[in-house]
């Protein structure tokens, strides 16, 4: 709870300080605040490897939630996001390696 505590303090102090910077969180529409690791794909949209959910893409407009444990995959620990001409590949600490092909 401490550290819940600190981490509001730094978001309050980055908003007083700096205009530029939003936070989004569960509180503004993500489905969870714990957030691994994050990619830019080649149509720009905002690729989030969830800790605890799975894959979710923030298009302009919306946030879809791609790949969960409630979706398609069988693990939702997503740890690290690459993408080549293949597709979009997604690995995770017990999931092994997915890949997205015609994302």
């Amino acid at each position: 709870m401490r550290r819940l505590l600190q981490m509001k303090n730094m978001q309050e102090d980055l908003h007083k300080k700096c205009n530029k910077i939003s936070i989004y969180d569960k509180t503004t529409g993500l489905p969870s605040n714990y957030v691994h690791t994050t990619h830019v794909d080649k149509n720009g949209n905002l690729l989030l490897g969830m800790w605890d959910i799975g894959l979710v893409v923030i298009e302009p407009n919306q946030i879809k939630f791609l790949f969960s444990k409630n979706k398609q995959l069988l693990y939702h620990d997503i740890a690290a996001i690459h993408e080549n001409e293949k597709g979009i590949w997604l690995g995770g600490f017990s999931t092994g390696l997915y890949i997205i092909i015609n994302f």
